[in-house]
């Protein structure tokens, strides 16, 4: 199977801006508050695999934390339950900054690769012109 630099390289950059945008929705809510008779907030990591065609793809998503999350005192909350207490989500704070360093370099790196491939692209067009060129300009020889 034929995959091409700049297909390849844009589906790592979709999966790459996926993972960045999954890391920062979970540090943003990380202080997202829920009742206790409910689940906390979850987040999500994006689930990459591999493209039939070439590539990665963006399969679905799963839960960077857990419906527990952590029972926290805040009698002030209004969501708070008779003993006062609400849950914030138990996401990893650390692994999540790992996630967005990742997908950060991925992205860099897949831009490189588009970029690369795209110089490659126009050396040879510019080869297949100058060819051309050279051939229209040969002495025709009988």
């Amino acid at each position: 199977m034929r995959v091409d630099a700049i297909g390849a390289a844009a589906s790592g950059l979709h999966a790459a801006v996926a993972q960045l945008n999954a890391a920062a929705n979970n540090v943003a809510n990380l202080q997202t508050t829920k009742p206790m008779d409910g689940a906390a907030f979850q987040g999500d990591h994006p689930v990459l695999t591999e493209d039939p065609a070439g590539g990665v793809h963006v399969s679905g998503s799963a839960p960077a934390g857990t419906a527990e999350g952590v029972p926290v005192p805040q009698p002030d909350n209004p969501q708070a339950d008779a003993e006062g207490r609400v849950r914030l989500p138990n996401i990893d704070v650390g692994g999540e900054m790992v996630q967005l360093m990742s997908a950060q370099h991925s992205a860099a790196a897949n831009v490189h690769v588009m970029n690369k491939a795209v110089d490659a692209y126009r050396d040879l067009l510019a080869m297949t012109n100058l060819d051309r060129e050279r051939q229209t300009a040969a002495p025709v020889r009988m």
